[in-house]
């Protein structure tokens, strides 16, 4: 009988140790909604409504925060947690119709095993060229390692790349162009 409740101590301790049964993959217990949080923000429309968002995750949103009544360009801020560590944002403006979507979450998600930056303050300059820079030529410069998008709205796509022991980089691409427009990071 002593044996069996030393084994069954030890398993337990593993367990609590390891975490093993709590989170899945990058640290995030299952989604509470219809995708995970970078599935989520790759389906939402930026032309759609919240309405439209609603639908896709499968549970409303909630009000986060709002702009003061009476200011020049009204929005509300809208969250769908979807697991303790992630979420999704919104800011939508009511006048235009147009929404800003985020990913909230921890860096340890998309953590790469290697992703080499040290090209990347020569070559990223090629944004500035007549051809500029595309999503796979960025991928390419990186050794390539594919970028999860984080943010988007109507005209722009942001995609994120964090090493697992040092280094990062956020990229974005227009939307009408594909070019990369603008990036910066910890090379």
């Amino acid at each position: 009988m002593k044996r069996f409740i030393k084994i069954l101590c030890l398993v337990i301790a593993l367990v609590l140790i390891t975490g093993c049964g709590s989170k899945s993959e990058g640290g995030s217990s299952k989604s509470k909604g219809k995708c995970s949080v970078f599935e989520c923000v790759k389906k939402i429309d930026t032309n759609g409504t919240i309405d439209d968002i609603n639908k896709l995750i499968g549970f409303k949103g909630t009000v986060k925060s709002q702009s003061e009544e009476g200011s020049y360009s009204k929005w509300t801020l809208y969250s769908w947690e979807l697991t303790e560590d992630t979420s999704v944002e919104v800011r939508y403006y009511d006048s235009t119709s147009t929404m800003y979507v985020e990913a909230i979450f921890p860096t340890s998600m998309i953590k790469t095993k290697t992703i080499d930056f040290s090209n990347v303050k020569t070559e990223m300059k090629a944004i500035n060229s007549t051809n500029g820079l595309k999503y796979n030529d960025v991928v390419k410069i990186l050794g390539g390692v594919e970028g999860t998008l984080t943010k988007k709205d109507k005209d722009t796509l942001t995609y994120s790349w964090y090493g697992k022991e040092r280094g990062s980089m956020t990229a974005r691409f227009s939307t009408k162009t594909g070019k990369c427009t603008s990036y910066n990071g910890l090379f």
